[in-house]
C-alpha cells in the first residue's frame, strides 16, 4: 500500500535526441510512438494513475508535437528550456518556475523512457521509508556494456557512486526516474558544465547532467537510494530501442488484458479465427479469412480481413490490413496505414505508411513512407554477427534483433529495393528501383542505381528461320 503522496512531477523532454536519428530529424524523441502511444504519454498516464496532480513538462522551443499528443489531457504545464544545456539545467529552471504549491518531494522522469507503472509504484513505496533525499531507478546491467550508459554502484539499496560510461566497477545503470526532496536544490545550483564522475580518458560533452548533481550529493555523504525495477523499462536512446520498447510494452499490455473490450458498431466475422482477447474500436471490422494468433489492440474505423496477425499486435485508427499479408508478433501499425497484397511486416510502422505487393519489412518505418513493390529488408548478416550501426561517429554493437531498417518520415522506395541490416535512411529520401542499400543515407537524398546495357541484334534468324 502506498502511504506517501507526491502531487508534483517534472518530465524532462527538451533533449535533442541526436542518437535516435533519423526519427528525431522530424519528431521530438518524446513524441515517437511506442505501441501507438507517444513515449511521453506513457509516463503522463502512469503518473496520473498514481494520483500526481501537477505535471510539468520541460520542452524545447520546437515541441509542438508533444503538445499536440497531450492536448486532450487538461492541466499539464509546459516550461521551455531555450537551449539544450542538460537535465540538471532543465530541472533547475523548472523548479524556479513552478516553486509554489509543489510540495517538498517530486517525481522527476526523463522524457525518453517507457516504463510500466509498477516501477513508479515501487519507487514511491521505497520513498515512503523517508531515509533518503534521492530515490532513483537502477537497472541491473546484466549483459549490457557499462560504457554505453551512465551507471552506478548499488550496495544494499544504497547508491555508493555514479560513474558515466564506466569500464568496470559498477552494477547498474541509471533508469531515468527519480524522487527528489528540496535538498537537491543547492547541488543543482553548482552543478558543473562537464561531468566529472568519469573514468580517466573519457571525454564528457559540455552539458549539465542531473546524474552529476546526484554524484555530488553522494560525495557530500547525502543518502541516495537505488530501486530496481519490477517490470519493464526501456531508455529509448538509439533507434533499436524503439523496437525494444515496443515489444516490451506490447508484451506487458498483453499480460494485463484479461477480457475483450469491444466498442459499439463493430463487426467480427464468424469466419475469423481469434486466439486471445480483442480490443476493438468503434466502427472497426475483423473480416473473414483473418487469423489472430493472440491478443490484438485495434483502434477506430480499421478494416482487417484475409490476413495472419501475430500475438500482441497494435493497429491504429482508419487503417486497412488484408489481402493475405502477415503481421508478426509484437508489431505496432499506426493510423491511416495500409498493409496489403501479401506484404510481411514486423516492428514499428508509424502513421500513414503504405506497404504492399510482396514486400518484406522489419524495423522502424517513419510516418507517411511509401514502400514500393517487393521492397525487402535484410535482418541477418551473412556472417551471423550482430548488426553494426554507427551512431554519432561511434560504431555500436546492438543486439541481433536490432538488425532491421530504420527509415525516416516521408520516404519512398522503388520496386525491388533491398535494404541491408541496420541501415538508417534519413527523412524525405528516396531509394530507387533495384537499389541495394548497404550504408546509411542522409536526409533529403535520392539514390538511384546505374545500369550498363548491351544491345545486340536478335530475331527469328537465331532460331533457324
Amino acid at each position: 500500500m502506498i502511504f506517501l503522496k507526491i502531487d508534483t512531477a517534472f518530465i524532462l523532454a527538451a533533449g535533442v535526441g541526436e542518437k535516435i536519428k533519423p526519427f528525431s530529424d522530424t519528431t521530438p524523441k518524446p513524441a515517437i510512438l511506442i505501441g501507438n502511444k507517444p513515449i511521453i504519454r506513457h509516463s503522463v498516464e502512469a503518473l496520473q494513475e498514481l494520483g500526481v496532480k501537477n505535471i510539468y513538462i520541460v520542452i524545447s522551443p520546437n515541441s509542438m508535437q508533444i503538445k499536440y499528443y497531450l492536448s486532450d489531457i487538461p492541466d499539464i504545464k509546459y516550461i521551455v528550456q531555450e537551449k539544450p544545456l542538460g537535465t540538471a539545467d532543465a530541472l533547475k529552471k523548472a523548479l524556479k518556475e513552478a516553486r509554489e504549491g509543489i510540495g517538498d518531494r517530486w517525481f522527476v522522469i526523463y522524457g525518453d523512457i517507457v516504463s510500466a507503472r509498477e516501477n513508479f509504484d515501487k519507487l514511491l513505496n521505497e520513498a515512503q521509508k523517508g531515509k533518503s533525499d534521492v530515490y532513483l531507478l537502477a537497472i541491473p546491467l546484466k549483459d549490457e556494456r557499462p560504457n554505453d550508459w551512465i551507471c552506478c554502484e548499488l550496495i544494499d539499496d544504497g547508491v555508493t557512486k555514479i560513474l558515466a560510461h564506466a569500464r568496470h566497477g559498477v552494477t547498474h545503470r541509471i533508469g531515468g526516474a527519480f524522487i527528489f526532496t528540496e535538498k537537491v536544490i543547492p547541488y543543482l545550483e553548482r552543478t558543473p558544465e562537464h561531468m566529472s564522475h568519469i573514468p580517466v580518458g573519457v571525454m564528457p560533452p559540455k552539458e549539465l547532467f542531473l546524474e552529476e548533481t546526484i554524484a555530488m550529493m553522494i560525495d557530500s555523504k547525502e543518502d541516495v537510494s537505488g530501486v530496481e525495477p519490477i517490470e519493464f523499462i526501456v531508455d529509448v536512446d538509439k533507434p533499436w530501442h524503439i523496437l525494444e520498447a515496443n515489444e516490451s510494452y506490447l508484451q506487458y499490455a498483453g499480460k494485463k488484458l484479461d477480457r475483450d473490450i469491444i466498442a459499439p458498431n463493430v463487426h467480427i466475422s464468424e469466419k475469423a479465427e481469434i486466439y486471445g482477447h480483442i480490443v476493438l474500436g468503434e466502427g472497426s471490422k475483423i473480416g473473414p479469412g483473418t487469423v489472430v494468433r493472440g491478443n490484438i489492440f485495434v483502434g477506430k474505423n480499421t478494416n482487417i480481413s484475409h490476413c495472419i496477425i501475430g500475438e500482441n499486435v497494435s493497429i491504429g485508427d482508419n487503417s486497412t490490413i488484408g489481402e493475405y499479408c502477415k503481421i508478426w508478433h509484437h508489431t505496432s501499425i499506426g493510423s491511416k496505414t495500409r498493409i496489403l497484397h501479401s506484404a510481411e511486416v514486423e516492428g514499428v510502422i508509424m502513421d500513414g505508411v503504405s506497404i504492399m505487393h510482396y514486400s518484406e519489412i522489419y524495423g522502424v518505418i517513419g510516418k507517411y513512407t511509401d514502400i514500393g513493390a517487393a521492397t525487402v529488408v535484410g535482418n541477418l548478416r551473412f556472417d551471423d554477427a550482430p548488426p553494426r550501426i554507427t551512431i554519432k561517429g561511434r560504431k555500436e554493437f546492438p543486439p541481433p534483433r536490432a538488425g532491421g531498417a530504420y527509415i525516416g518520415d516521408y520516404c519512398r522506395t522503388g520496386v525491388n529495393a533491398i535494404i541491408m541490416p541496420g541501415v538508417r535512411i534519413g527523412p524525405y529520401s528516396v531509394v530507387g528501383p533495384g537499389v541495394i542499400v548497404y550504408n546509411d543515407i542522409p536526409p533529403k537524398k535520392i539514390v538511384l542505381a546505374k545500369q550498363e546495357l548491351e544491345i545486340r541484334d536478335w530475331g527469328y534468324e537465331k532460331y533457324g528461320w
